[in-house]
């Protein structure tokens, strides 16, 4: 049975005359290093974003999503050939998924990594800290198909195999713009490429500091190559 090998990555110091942004791009940031280095978001971000931050009774919640709205900000900067991060306008698209003119984006975060996954058409990305004791077992029927579930009971290391299902389930949902959906176990993850709403997705998984997993899902008419950066 198909054990979903986990791809390893070859993560790229990222140079902004290296990368051809005809390509899908995934940028890993860690949130405490990088909030140091920003101290100019106050001019970056728009005013909403700034209001949006103060709501955040906890220092961490608030790095990171001042983190993030930075981050997206200036990459999609570089990705659209402009100059002025703060003039970025974003849009939402029917299912409520932001977006901007040119450029389509997914952000997941999980603990003090923050992953931006940057495309010209449809992606998502979900990162999840494996919990070795998170008591995944009571909600394996719910969320997962038989198959996958025996997939699941099967393997050497099931806890890291239920969040290896589980961000490519979250990965794809995020693609697609349809967030968690009641009906989970329906969607077949052990395929590759998993068919949602008449298109197709490819999914690729792999781990971050031996304690992360994470799982990229984009269009199977996208282009295959797929870029890993260390911001």
């Amino acid at each position: 049975m198909n054990q979903l090998l986990i791809d390893h990555i070859d993560w790229k110091k990222f140079h902004e005359e290296d990368v051809n942004w005809n390509e899908t791009h995934v940028f890993n940031i860690l949130i405490d290093e990088y909030f140091e280095k920003i101290q100019d978001y106050k001019s970056v971000l728009s005013n909403e974003e700034l209001a949006n931050s103060n709501r955040y009774q906890h220092y961490n919640s608030k790095i990171t999503y001042i983190t993030s709205r930075y981050f997206i900000r200036k990459i999609l900067c570089l990705f659209k050939g402009e100059n002025d991060p703060s003039s970025v306008s974003f849009y939402y698209k029917d299912n409520k998924k932001p977006a901007t003119i040119g450029a389509e984006f997914n952000i997941s975060h999980s603990g003090n990594h923050l992953l931006v996954a940057v495309n010209v058409s449809t992606i998502g990305v979900d990162i999840e800290l494996i919990k070795k004791d998170f008591n995944f077992e009571s909600i394996l029927e719910t969320c997962f198909n038989p198959n996958e579930i025996e997939v699941i009971n099967q393997s050497e290391d099931k806890s890291l195999k239920f969040y290896n299902l589980w961000t490519r389930k979250e990965a794809l949902l995020k693609a697609t713009g349809e967030g968690l959906v009641d009906n989970l176990s329906a969607i077949d993850c052990l395929s590759n490429p998993v068919s949602r709403n008449g298109s197709g997705y490819r999914i690729k998984s792999f781990m971050l500091d031996g304690n992360y997993i994470a799982s990229l899902a984009i269009l199977s008419s996208s282009t295959l190559n797929v870029n890993y950066w260390k911001f």
